[in-house]
């Protein structure tokens, strides 16, 4: 495995609450190599989104070590970009102008922001749409504007917390597919936060289990496949096996908690 990019080491993180701190996170290690593409899955509610906010600075934790490169996250950069379940497109802005934000944020001149942003309008299909806006786009379409305008920010790390949740089962398989080809294309270090165990299975490189809340991790699994990938894989037989086996680490844990709730 390469050098970590990200790392996480004995990161715990507590809420103030009334009466005592709600841990929500606890004693979590995990590495991340450069370009590796790492998705996070446990029951609902069991921290993950909030370690992604960890990870991108919006929250710091009550105790261990966040770092990137090397250095420690002691705040949010553009170094690592997060990308959210509902799309996050400007409205006011056309798909050129969204891909194109992120570079000209930078500094970057008007013309050489428009080339990067328009190189990553052509990887996710929307060349046609380039001066377009949101209004005009499907759910599937201001998706890919997301993603195009996360890749063009050219951040070291995307976050991604359920970003194909909010759609329709068909659409969400397309852009499964479309975010493969892209990372295919442009390798980045991607934290992919996921419910949807086949999701997870089909994109990544490892998928990390995370326990109940407060969470830590509790299984590693390195997937099998080699890439590129495509949807079929979700149907040959060691597929649904890895699927099978995180199934049951999940039910596991509800079984846990409903023996605690009986007891």
């Amino acid at each position: 495995m390469k050098p970590a990019e990200l790392s996480l080491q004995e990161v715990s993180l507590e809420f103030p609450t009334s009466n005592r701190p709600l841990a929500v996170i606890s004693g979590l290690t995990l590495d991340v190599a450069k370009d590796e593409f790492v998705s996070v899955v446990g029951l609902s509610g069991c921290g993950k989104s909030t370690l992604l906010h960890l990870v991108a600075g919006f929250l710091q934790p009550t105790t261990g070590h966040i770092s990137y490169r090397g250095a420690a996250v002691t705040g949010v950069s553009s170094a690592r970009v997060m990308v959210f379940q509902e799309d996050s497109v400007f409205p006011w802005m056309t798909v050129l102008e969204n891909a194109a934000y992120g570079p000209r944020a930078r500094g970057v001149a008007e013309p050489e922001a428009d080339r990067i942003a328009g190189k990553y309008i052509d990887l996710v299909g929307l060349r046609e749409f380039a001066e377009e806006y949101p209004k005009n786009l499907s759910g599937g379409m201001r998706k890919r504007v997301d993603l195009a305008r996360a890749y063009a920010a050219e951040p070291g790390v995307l976050l991604m917390d359920e970003p194909f949740g909010a759609l329709d089962a068909y659409t969400r398989e397309r852009m499964q597919v479309d975010l493969l080809e892209l990372w295919q294309a442009e390798q980045k270090t991607v934290l992919f936060v996921t419910h949807d165990l086949a999701e997870a299975l089909l994109m990544s490189d490892r998928v990390i289990v995370l326990s109940r809340r407060p969470a830590r991790v509790h299984t590693v699994i390195t997937v099998p496949f080699s890439r590129p990938r495509n949807r079929g894989l979700r149907k040959t037989p060691e597929f649904l096996k890895q699927q099978s086996l995180l199934e049951e680490i999940l039910h596991s844990f509800e079984v846990a908690d409903a023996c605690a709730h009986t007891s």
